[in-house]
């Protein structure tokens, strides 16, 4: 009578775990083994690694080049934004947008308040209202009570 091996017991026999432990021409320094330091920066423009024997594990993040955000920006009209991971190569390059409500009438200037640092900015909201005298023919502009109003910023690596 012949004697069959079951099927689980077969695949056991053929799986990669196996085929390795049993060629002992491969030795563990051979293989390539996970990097042991946090992946590098987003680049400008992308390059090959060199590194022939390290592999990156699969939920490995790269840093940003940017920080970006929606504030709040009280009604006195500034505000100051504190990056939650600093900048390590300079200050760096920003842009503001404030937000408004539709049907606003109001001509609003989002401005960064003096210069960014590394670590934030400082953001300064104004709000003018613009009317014409009919009479004369001139164009008023006013200051009307200052709202808080959302600013957008973006922050790129110089």
């Amino acid at each position: 009578m012949r004697s069959f091996l079951p099927l689980a017991a077969l695949c056991l026999f053929a799986s990669p775990a196996a085929a390795q432990i049993s060629n002992p021409g491969v030795t563990a320094d051979q293989m390539p083994q996970p990097a042991d330091g946090p992946p590098p920066s987003v680049a400008d423009s992308s390059t090959t690694g060199t590194m022939t024997m390290r592999y990156a594990l699969e939920n490995h993040t790269h840093a940003s080049k940017a920080r970006k955000g929606r504030v709040l920006v009280p009604a006195n009209g500034t505000t100051t934004v504190t990056f939650g991971v600093p900048f390590v190569t300079g200050a760096p390059l920003c842009s503001v947008t404030a937000e408004t409500t539709a049907g606003d009438a109001a001509t609003v200037n989002a401005q960064i308040d003096g210069p960014t640092t590394t670590s934030g900015l400082s953001i300064r909201i104004t709000r003018t209202q613009q009317s014409i005298v009919a009479l004369i023919g001139l164009t008023v502009l006013s200051v009307p009570t200052q709202i808080a109003t959302y600013a957008h910023y973006i922050c790129v690596e110089p």
